[in-house]
Formats: structure tokens, sequence, C-alpha cells
């Protein structure tokens, strides 16, 4: 039986700017694995970034810029997102779940 995976519940710091470029690029890059917009996650072995853990976050430029989760199938988006862009994506990701939990509480 598979754990019930929790919205994750990060602090970030980012303007409504920032976090519309995030959401963008999110779409661009990230919505046809990972779910978002109209689309549901892929499933599988492939993580709905709201529910992914903390330790993810600490690692996020990694994954997507540097190769971490290359051999588990994630690209190297490192010719394609800026650091910046990258921070952009994750705290979107964050914002997402808080939004997520917000809808969940009512």
């Amino acid at each position: 039986k598979k754990p019930v995976r929790q919205l994750v519940d990060l602090a970030f710091d980012a303007s409504a700017e920032q976090l519309k470029h995030g959401e963008k690029l999110y779409m661009r890059y990230c919505s046809n694995c990972h779910g978002g917009g109209d689309k549901p996650a892929v499933g599988g072995s492939i993580p709905n970034l709201s529910t992914s853990a903390p330790a993810i976050f600490e690692m996020f430029n990694q994954i997507v810029s540097g190769r971490a989760f290359l051999e588990k199938g994630m690209p190297d988006f490192s010719d394609r997102l800026s650091e910046e862009d990258i921070i952009d994506v994750k705290n979107y990701v964050l914002w997402n779940a808080k939004a997520l939990r917000k809808t969940e509480s009512n």
C-alpha cells in the first residue's frame, strides 16, 4: 500500500511577477510529465511536484539542471532554464501546493 502523499508546506519568497513567470515555465517544461493546469500528473514513477518531500526542494536546482535524477528519466534543463528560472518554477510549485491546501481545507 502506497503512503498518502501530503502537499508540501515550505516557506517561499516570490513576487506575483516571479510566480507568474514560474507558472509559465512550469506549464511549458514540466506539466506534460508532472501535471498542472488542466492536466493530471502522469502517475507511476513521475511525481506530482506539489506532493514532493521537502528534501526534493532543497536539491531542486541539481535535479532540474544538475542531472541529479537523469537515471530516473528527468531531463537536464540547464540549456533552457537559468538559475533564476529554476527558482521561479520552484516557488510556483510551492505556491501552488499552498493554494491546493487552501482548496482542500474549504
